[in-house]
């Protein structure tokens, strides 16, 4: 990677990782708040998940958002928006802290004293699109309000191509890594083992990220038909969404084909899949692969053709 593609990707992750690393002060302090609880050890592998995997979803979107005004607004010099990029940061972690409050605040006075049970995981997934939709709302605000010096960097066709695959392979190799995540019952079995098998599980997901990305590198090679100076937010959206769109879909009807056929009979649709969970998702997520690395050349074809 030569310096104007470092320079293009420094800034963002510098950002994303300064973000995550100030928050992780909040669960620390929670953690430490528990420290006398019975089942620690459960506590122990949540807080591992929490700091880890389970907080991927959040820099993802916070590294895509970075990302885009980063390069909208060519942004690469940190030598001369350092005190900017840190204002950024602390005003960014102080308005999240905020909100976090307000969560919790709901969570406890509301949801767990007002809603049955039964409701409580939807009033979560609600808190966590919340959540999102916070994080969202307030970078587009601040990116918007502080003013940042621009620089002025041309990419070669050699770099832009390059910088191309990177940023498509790291958000596509997410997407197919999440799938495997979705298996809510290998990760609570994961909980209920040790702190070493836990950490364990974080390090193969790391590892099996950083292969996904290889693949989705080579797959992409010689796949855009034109090069501009800058990534295209809308095309690398769009090419996500229909990437995640049409393989989930068929990977979907081809796992329910295959329950129907070879599950046992007496049993119907609902209860196949719940019952045989772990190898529903475990073979979704390997079919999903597949059709990822299918539609993803398809749609950036499309989006990036020669006109």
């Amino acid at each position: 990677m030569d310096n104007q593609n470092q320079s293009y990707f420094k800034l963002p992750l510098f950002f994303t990782f300064a973000c995550y690393f100030i928050w992780l002060i909040v669960p620390m302090i929670n953690f430490f708040d528990f420290a006398n609880i019975t089942i620690r050890y459960r506590y122990d592998n949540i807080f591992v998940y929490h700091i880890t995997l389970g907080s991927l979803t959040y820099y993802l979107l916070v590294y895509m958002i970075a990302l885009y005004f980063f390069q909208k607004y060519r942004i690469y010099d940190l030598s001369k928006n350092l005190v900017r990029i840190c204002l950024l940061i602390t005003v960014y972690t102080l308005i999240r802290y905020v909100f976090y409050i307000l969560e919790h605040y709901i969570l406890s006075n509301i949801i767990f004293r007002f809603f049955d049970h039964d409701y409580i995981p939807l009033c979560l997934r609600f808190l966590e699109w919340f959540d999102i939709i916070s994080i969202l709302i307030i970078l587009i605000i601040l990116f918007k309000i502080i003013p940042f010096y621009s620089s002025v960097i041309e990419f070669n066709s050699i770099v832009i191509k390059r910088i191309h695959i990177q940023i498509y392979s790291f958000f596509l190799s997410y997407i197919s890594l999440k799938t495997i995540l979705l298996n809510v019952y290998a990760i609570n079995e994961l909980f209920d083992s040790s702190i070493t098998v836990m950490l364990l599980f974080v390090l193969l997901t790391f590892l099996g990220w950083g292969i996904l990305y290889k693949l989705f590198n080579i797959i992409l090679i010689n796949c855009f038909g034109e090069f501009d100076s800058q990534v295209k937010f809308k095309k690398l959206i769009l090419t996500l969404l229909g990437t995640i769109f049409l393989s989930a879909l068929i990977s979907t009807i081809i796992v329910f084909i295959i329950l129907m056929l070879y599950m046992p009979a007496h049993l119907n649709l609902k209860n196949k899949i719940q019952f045989y969970s772990s190898y529903f998702l475990y073979s979704f997520s390997g079919i999903n692969l597949l059709f990822s690395l299918i539609f993803s050349r398809y749609f950036i074809k499309i989006f990036y053709s020669k006109r």
